[in-house]
């Protein structure tokens, strides 16, 4: 099977986590022949606001908004229908606000679309931070192990509104049987060389995501921290590629 280079560049998304609109610019000259997507967390948002948003869609390429939104049932209701506004193309909601909060978010985003007639974003229930392990659950008062709370919050997100969910990429495994093939998954916790992610318990690599069918894998500091930004970019794209053509995948990954 043939991949297209579009097909691969869909599945990348760099993590902007900077605080400068200069470094935001360099990074997506540097990345835009490999990369569709830029995610704006709250560093990049809390810095420079809009203005982030502007820069990505100097270049045409995808918003995901990564402020994984915890808030009151209206309070993210509120917000919901704000981000729609903004063209972006997905956002995040934590699942752990629950059933009503969600539905919130759901209706605020249709609100939204009437509102200022744009495409409504995709919603993503972050389950279980990819920082996270079993002693971080307990320490929260989370008796259940990571498997079993990650499902039962992709279960809750998928079911009031959710369009998919973020995870690990280790965590499709058992998720995909159970939740299917017609869902969103964003993988963030993605490392390539060096390890970056020191805080990150459970990670993958761009192959070993793509290869467990992610829909979109999330990588930030192995790039942003290369000295050689280029050949690890290739890298990725190339890890990415051969994992699409590798891989029997379910139709709606297929040209």
């Amino acid at each position: 099977m043939s991949v297209k280079d579009e097909d691969v560049r869909q599945k990348i998304c760099l993590a902007l986590d900077v605080s400068s609109i200069k470094d935001v610019g360099e990074l997506i000259k540097q990345s835009i022949d490999y990369v569709g997507t830029y995610k704006v967390g709250k560093e990049l948002f809390i810095s420079h606001g809009l203005d982030a948003f502007k820069e990505i869609h100097r270049y045409e390429k995808n918003i995901f908004l990564d402020l994984k939104l915890h808030d009151i049932p209206n309070t993210v209701e509120n917000a919901s229908r704000a981000i729609v506004k903004h063209n972006v193309k997905m956002f995040t909601i934590h699942a752990l606000g629950g059933s009503e909060m969600i539905k919130a978010s759901s209706k605020g985003i249709s609100a939204g679309a009437k509102l200022y007639a744009n495409t409504p974003p995709l919603i993503l229930g972050v389950t279980i931070l990819t920082s996270f392990n079993n002693a971080n659950l307990k320490e929260i008062l989370i008796k259940q192990n990571i498997n079993s709370s990650t499902l039962h919050l992709a279960k809750i997100a998928l079911e009031n509104g959710c369009a998919g969910i973020v995870c690990s990429a280790k965590d499709l495994l058992f998720l995909r049987p159970t939740l299917g093939n017609d869902i969103f998954y964003a993988t963030p916790g993605i490392e390539t060389g060096p390890k970056n992610n020191l805080d990150q318990k459970r990670t993958a690599n761009p192959y070993e995501a793509i290869s467990n069918n992610s829909s979109l894998i999330i990588i930030g500091r192995s790039i942003i921290n290369s000295k050689e930004r280029e050949d690890t970019l290739r890298t990725i794209f190339e890890e990415v590629r051969c994992a699409l053509k590798d891989k029997s995948y379910p139709n709606e990954f297929r040209e």
